[in-house]
C-alpha cells in the first residue's frame, strides 16, 4: 500500500537540504514574531550582559538585535573592557572569537581592555587577550576626557605600580618592553618608588637577562626622577592603606557578583 502523506513528509525531512529549509523557515517565523527592539534597550542589555559574563545574551545581542559588539558607552568604555574588569574569561573569549577590536582606549580611564585586565589583576583574563594575538602589549594609555587620567602608561607600568607580580611575570613572557618610560621613570622605577620590592626585582632580573642593563642605564641617566617615598612617612602608609582597601573592596565586590552569577 502507498505510504501515508504523514510517513513521506517525515522521510523528507531526512534530507539535508530539506532539513535546511525547514529550520530557515523556522528561524523566520521567530524572528517575525518577536517584537521590534528598542536601540537603546538593546545596548543596555548588550553591556549589562558584558558586566554579567552572560555570553548568551551577549550573542543574542550582536547576532539578533544588531548591536555592534564594539558599541561604547558614555564612559568610551566597550563590552570586552566590562567582560575584562568582572574576570569573564568566557565572555572575553566570545568576543575575541567574534572579532571585537582590543585596541579602543576608553575615553574615561584611557585604557585598553588588558589595561583593565592588569589594573583588576584579572590574570586569566590578561591571558585569553595576551593569547589571542590581537593585543598591543605596550599599548599606552591615552585620554581625551579625564581629568586624572595619566597618558603613556603600559600595562606593565601598571603592574608594576600596583605591585601585581604574576601579572607583570605574564606581560613579560607576552613580551612586553621593560624599558618604556614616562618622564617620571619606567616599571622598574615605579615598582621601586612604590616598594614593591618583589615585582622591582622580577623586571630587574629581566633587564639584566635580556642584556638591557647598558640600555637603560643610559636612559635614566637623561631623565629626572622624583625623589623615593619616604616609607616611613604617615603620608605614605596612608596612600598604601588606602591601596590595600581598594583593592579588598574590588576583591569583595568580585566575590559577590560571583556568587550572585552562581546563585543563578
Amino acid at each position: 500500500s502507498a505510504p501515508s502523506s504523514l510517513a513521506t513528509d517525515m522521510r523528507l525531512l531526512r534530507l539535508p537540504f530539506i532539513r535546511l529549509c525547514c529550520l530557515c523557515w523556522l528561524a523566520a517565523l521567530a524572528c517575525a514574531a518577536k517584537p521590534t527592539i528598542d536601540p537603546d534597550d538593546a545596548l543596555a542589555d548588550f553591556f549589562d550582559a558584558a558586566r554579567e559574563g552572560d555570553v548568551k545574551e551577549l550573542a543574542e545581542s550582536i547576532f539578533t538585535a544588531g548591536v555592534s559588539m564594539d558599541a561604547i558607552d558614555d564612559d568610551g568604555s566597550t563590552a570586552l573592557h566590562y567582560a575584562s574588569f568582572g574576570g569573564h574569561v568566557g565572555a572575553v573569549k566570545a568576543l575575541l572569537t567574534a572579532g571585537a577590536k582590543t585596541d579602543i582606549r576608553a575615553t574615561g580611564h584611557g585604557g585598553t581592555p588588558l589595561h583593565v585586565a592588569v589594573h583588576y589583576n584579572q590574570l586569566k583574563v590578561a591571558a585569553a587577550l595576551l593569547e589571542s594575538g590581537s593585543v598591543d602589549v605596550d599599548a599606552t594609555t591615552s585620554c581625551t576626557s579625564a581629568d586624572e587620567c595619566d597618558s603613556g602608561i603600559t600595562p606593565l607600568m601598571q603592574a608594576a605600580t600596583l605591585g601585581h607580580l604574576h601579572m607583570a611575570r605574564a606581560l613579560l613572557e607576552a613580551g612586553a618592553d621593560v624599558l618604556i618610560a614616562m618622564p617620571s621613570g619606567d616599571a622598574v622605577d615605579a615598582a621601586e618608588h612604590l616598594g614593591h620590592t618583589a615585582v622591582a626585582k622580577l623586571l630587574k632580573k629581566h633587564v639584566a637577562q635580556k642584556g638591557l642593563r647598558a640600555q637603560r642605564q643610559m636612559r635614566v641617566q637623561n631623565r629626572k626622577l622624583p625623589p623615593p617615598p619616604d616609607l616611613g612617612s604617615q603620608e605614605f602608609a596612608a596612600d598604601r592603606a588606602a591601596g590595600r582597601a581598594a583593592h579588598e573592596k574590588m576583591q569583595r565586590d568580585q566575590a559577590a557578583r560571583q556568587a550572585d552569577e552562581r546563585e543563578l
